[in-house]
């Protein structure tokens, strides 16, 4: 239970380091609307494609993905129990932040897409903190 707990802390880690790039690129995309006022967004991925931390924030969700399935595989085996609801939603909470970034990537900078990711990120963060926090050890009862 130790390692998963550690492996918990490096994944909410590395999705706090993968939000703060998030949200330079979103500053990005604020600043090419500014730019190409009436254009497509689908256009703009070809812009971002030249930014470091764009480049950097898409490929450093595979590191997050791959920790996030190291989570849920060590947690099958550690939790006496299996993986329950908050394990399970944490890993589906990666895979659809996952699937809104290549739907942005591939598709456009759609704005639908664009909200859920930002909205699912929090909640991504939310749920490591509350298992984090619940991962302790438990109080003795008398």
């Amino acid at each position: 239970a130790t390692q998963l707990r550690w492996l918990a802390a490096l994944l909410l880690a590395l999705v706090v380091g993968e939000g703060l790039m998030g949200s330079q690129v979103r500053e990005l995309t604020d600043g090419l609307a500014k730019a190409h006022t009436g254009q497509g967004r689908a256009l703009w991925v070809g812009e971002l494609e030249q930014s470091w931390v764009y480049l950097v924030h898409r490929s450093f969700s595979w590191l997050v993905l791959a920790a996030s399935l190291g989570f849920a595989w060590l947690g099958r085996t550690a939790l006496q129990r299996g993986l329950g609801w908050l394990e399970k939603s944490i890993v589906a909470l990666v895979l659809s932040q996952m699937l809104l970034g290549i739907v942005l990537a591939h598709v456009g900078i759609v704005p639908i897409a664009q909200v859920l990711h930002v909205g699912l990120s929090s909640l991504l963060v939310s749920g490591l903190c509350l298992w984090l926090l619940g991962s302790g050890t438990s109080p003795v009862r008398s």
